[in-house]
């Protein structure tokens, strides 16, 4: 679950996803939140809601935390870079322009975002 009544800008659409997401959360088997707030929420219309945290667990991923990406993050860190990282969708509420202004005001801040641009 997510929150797209607040994601979206369409007051039309947030009506409407309001209505449908009360009438979604009512009849689902069952609802999987990542945030506590949208769990307390999801919990108060259909007792078969769950939380499970947005995480990353390296060992069971195998991940390779030598690669050449990894050896660059430490490389930049150790040269007195700030490293931002973010991992998610990139649509229209991602605030793109007050990260550009945080990078002008830092110039010590380096931005490492991974995601579908939509």
């Amino acid at each position: 679950m997510d929150d797209y009544v607040f994601l979206t800008n369409n007051a039309l659409m947030k009506k409407l996803l309001k209505k449908w997401e009360l009438e979604l959360l009512a009849k689902a088997d069952l609802v999987i939140s990542t945030s506590n707030d949208l769990h307390k929420h999801s919990l108060s219309l259909n007792k078969q809601s769950y939380l499970v945290k947005n995480a990353v667990d390296t060992a069971i991923l195998n991940i390779n935390v030598n690669s050449l990406v990894a050896s660059d993050l430490r490389r930049l860190k150790h040269e007195g870079y700030h490293i931002f990282g973010y991992v998610g969708a990139i649509d229209h509420w991602f605030d793109v322009k007050r990260l550009r202004q945080l990078q002008n005001l830092m110039r010590s801040l380096l931005y490492v975002w991974l995601g579908e641009i939509t």
